[in-house]
Parts: C-alpha cells; structure tokens; sequence
C-alpha cells in the first residue's frame, strides 16, 4: 500500500514545477488508481521545459515508468507563445553558423559551400529575428 505518511507520491523529472514531491492524496492499495490534482509554478527560464512525473517512495527513491512528457513553452509574461519557439530557432542557428565558421580553413576554394551555408543561415536567423521583433519578443 502507498501512504502519504510512508513518504510516496509524485517527483518531477527534470524542472520542479514548484512542487518537489507531491504526496498521494489517500491511501492506495494493489491494482488501485489515484488521481492527483496539484498547482504548478512554471520554470523561469524562457523556452520549452519538460513537464513529466514519476513515482517515488519514502526513501526519495523513484520507481515506476516516467509519464510521458509533454512540453511546455514558457514565455515572458504578455508574450506570444511563439517567442519562445523563435528565440530557440536563433540560437540554434547561430551555433550552427559557429559550428561551420570553425571548419573553415581559409581557402576560397574549399571555403566557398561552407561561407553559402552560413549566408542561407544567416537570412533566415535575420527573418526569425525581424518575425521575434514584430511581435514584441524579448530577444
């Protein structure tokens, strides 16, 4: 049987949510099921976060499968959700035009696909940024 008072419930993966662990709300005994209802606090890192549990017992030992996660896109507060979305698509683009710049070697020749792949990138990380900036998104 799981008992609040034995310590088991619910434990974030990853970000807490606000809650550490989250205690069952009755006792459950074989093959019963148990619903939890509890307020979250999102992470106040901007971007999308994981939000999945699993079970835990009294010894802070975590047992069970995980839920499926489902991602939750935290944005600044009065900010379109797609923000986040863009803000990562930046970034993302600026260590893949990272990534290349250090495989360049300074010969035009060999040069020449690489300096186009970063231009192509280049474009698109200056669209996602003019789309990031005409919807007010902190950047």
């Amino acid at each position: 049987m799981w008992t609040a008072a034995e310590g088991y419930g619910l434990s974030s993966v990853g970000s807490s949510w606000g809650q550490g662990r989250i205690p069952v709300p009755r006792d459950v005994r074989t093959q019963e099921t148990v619903s939890f209802s509890f307020p979250i606090t999102a992470p106040g890192t901007l971007g999308a976060t994981a939000f999945a549990w699993r079970m835990v017992n009294g010894a802070g030992l975590l047992f069970g499968d995980p839920s499926e996660p489902i991602s939750i896109t935290v944005t600044a507060p009065g900010e379109p959700a797609a923000c986040a979305g863009l803000r990562d698509r930046i970034a993302a683009i600026g260590l893949e035009i990272e990534r290349i710049e250090a495989r360049m070697v300074g010969d035009p020749q060999r040069d020449g696909p690489r300096q186009r792949a970063i231009n192509v990138l280049t474009a698109e990380r200056d669209t996602a940024t003019q789309t990031a900036t005409s919807l007010g998104c902190a950047l």
